[in-house]
């Protein structure tokens, strides 16, 4: 909410709370014609005086819901300080910059009178530690690489199922084609920051039972990576 007007009610407001109302045409000999060009006046000042009128001097900023970045660092992005007009397209365009950081899920900027600015932010969360729980054959270290989204990263809630059919594929490369993998998202005690809990149930892992070499087996075997009863990876 920026500056808003409340042009439904036909009494436009400004940031500092100003309006402008049309007066009631009191004189009933005007003629027809006369009432038409003056109320088409009317009309013209009320939708018009808006746009015309100085936009309020800001003394005094509250931000509300900021954690990751530090204050000023966001009154930077969106070109905000005491003393400046709260211009609504100026700040339009400081929300589009701030935006770019790719940290915000949502910003909302809105005037009050006397000169106040209230600034209020919601984040995106962000993963703080990604654990594993149920793997025997895989350390935890390699599962976390398998796993696409990391810690430290924007938690994509949208794209949880996705990474885990790729951490499935992963794992069936690797030999755990029966698999079970599961997900949970736990938020901390930290605004804005998760833990991500990886259940895993490797099944039973695809076994090598026999190798067999067609060719000089004396040249091959020692170019071989595998040994039998070894998992199939």
């Amino acid at each position: 909410m920026i500056l808003n007007s409340d042009l439904s009610s036909n009494k436009p407001v400004t940031g500092d709370g100003l309006q402008v109302t049309s007066k009631k045409l009191k004189n009933k000999y005007l003629s027809s014609v006369t009432r038409y060009l003056l109320l088409s006046m009317a009309i013209i000042l009320i939708w018009v005086h808006p746009a015309m009128s100085a936009a309020p001097v800001i003394e005094k900023i509250e931000v509300d819901g900021l954690y990751s970045i530090a204050r000023g660092e966001l009154l930077y992005l969106l070109d905000l300080k005491a003393g400046d007009e709260a211009d609504p397209l100026n700040i339009r365009n400081g929300i589009r910059r701030a935006f770019l950081k790719g940290i915000f899920e949502d910003i909302e900027v809105w005037s009050e009178r006397g000169g106040l600015i209230r600034i209020k932010v919601k984040e995106r969360d962000i993963i703080k530690s990604v654990n594993v729980s149920g793997n025997t054959d895989l350390s935890e270290r390699a599962i976390r690489g398998l796993f696409s989204q990391k810690k430290g990263e924007v938690m994509r809630h949208d794209l949880m199922e996705d990474s885990l059919k790729l951490l499935r594929q992963s794992l069936s490369e690797r030999g755990f084609s029966h698999a079970d993998v599961s997900a949970q998202v736990k938020k901390t005690d930290e605004p804005y920051r998760v833990n991500i809990i990886i259940r895993l149930n490797e099944g039973q892992p695809a076994i090598i039972d026999r190798i067999s070499i067609f060719g000089p087996e004396s040249e091959v075997r020692p170019l071989l990576r595998i040994e039998k009863r070894e998992i199939y990876n």
